[in-house]
């Protein structure tokens, strides 16, 4: 559905935020000319104080209007009428981009999912506490420690490498600067820049290989999650991989080029646990600059499928 441009006649009475901000000056003419709206923060935060002072929001205190992108059903609404999504780029700020112009970045995983297969576990019920403590301190990173207790991850490395050990990598955030591309529907790409704070739940090494496996774990199971959650945390070996193969080539050792496999980790509605394996990350190669940048190309359509699926049964930890 192409966007039906006119916000302004669209929206008369801007309740919400949203419509209030897509009826400013300015905004229709970067999405009607260029596919994208471009805001920082500065603007982001002028403009919510004036929808606030305007509508009397007294009962909102912050300074920055609540707004989630981590999946395409939580666009807001009239961003979603026409055929517009949002991707972060850092410190609070987004690109609107325009649908018709711009294929979609999210992932679609429900024709995998009809057939994800069964993961091998051990047994579940050797430390109580243990349990009782998942069940009282349940969140994602307990979601994931639960996969690693039961053996999930070792029987996941297990079915994609054969090998049956692993280590677990770094996690949580760390502030990163990075450029990725997004292609148009006419197949040309344009850069775009990422700066801020960029979130990792938890990453695999299978022993003995040149994988890593970056994993984003979900406590619901979204279907059309953004895949810049997936790939943004990518960036992170994206770069290690770089400064390995300096560091490495001074002392006359050729290092093994890292591959990335992303890794998405949901919980559905009866508890099942499902893991999905995407393609290892495609590097674009940007010459056309002084310097050579390496980034991934965020609407790629290649890397928005996953090739497998698994489930685990996680009702144990609350029986």
């Amino acid at each position: 559905m192409a966007p039906h441009y006119g916000f302004d006649q669209q929206v008369k009475y801007p309740y919400n935020f949203w419509d209030w901000f897509v009826c400013r000056k300015g905004f229709e003419d970067g999405i009607r000319y260029k596919g994208y709206y471009e805001f920082d923060k500065s603007e982001v935060i002028e403009e919510f104080s004036e929808w606030r002072k305007v509508k009397r929001r007294t009962d909102i205190s912050s300074n920055i209007p609540p707004f989630c992108v981590d999946a395409l059903s939580h666009t807001p609404h009239i961003l979603k009428q026409n055929d517009l999504y949002l991707v972060p780029t850092g410190n609070r700020t987004c690109i609107i981009f325009d649908g018709s112009k711009y294929p979609y970045p999210h992932i679609r995983v429900y024709e995998v999912y009809r057939y994800a297969q069964d993961l091998q576990i051990r047994n579940r019920n050797r430390n109580k506490n243990i349990l009782e403590a998942f069940r009282t301190q349940w969140n994602e990173q307990s979601f994931i420690k639960a996969l690693h207790y039961c053996g999930a991850f070792g029987s996941l490395v297990k079915e994609l490498t054969d090998v049956k050990h692993y280590d677990l990598g770094p996690s949580g955030q760390i502030k990163l600067r990075f450029p990725f591309w997004m292609k148009s529907k006419n197949a040309k790409l344009r850069a775009f820049n990422f700066e801020g704070m960029v979130d990792l739940d938890a990453c695999v090494y299978p022993s003995g290989t040149d994988i890593v496996m970056p994993i984003e774990a979900k406590l619901e199971h979204f279907g059309d999650l953004a895949w810049h959650k997936l790939a943004f945390p990518c960036y992170r070996f994206i770069k290690q991989a770089t400064a390995l193969s300096i560091r490495t080539q001074r002392i006359g050792y050729n290092q093994r080029k890292i591959r990335i496999v992303p890794v998405y980790c949901a919980l559905n509605s009866s508890l099942e646990a499902i893991i999905y394996v995407f393609s290892k990350i495609k590097i674009h190669k940007d010459k056309d600059h002084f310097e050579q940048m390496n980034g991934i190309i965020l609407n790629d359509e290649n890397q928005l499928y996953p090739k497998k699926a698994f489930k685990i049964d996680l009702n144990w930890i609350w029986r």
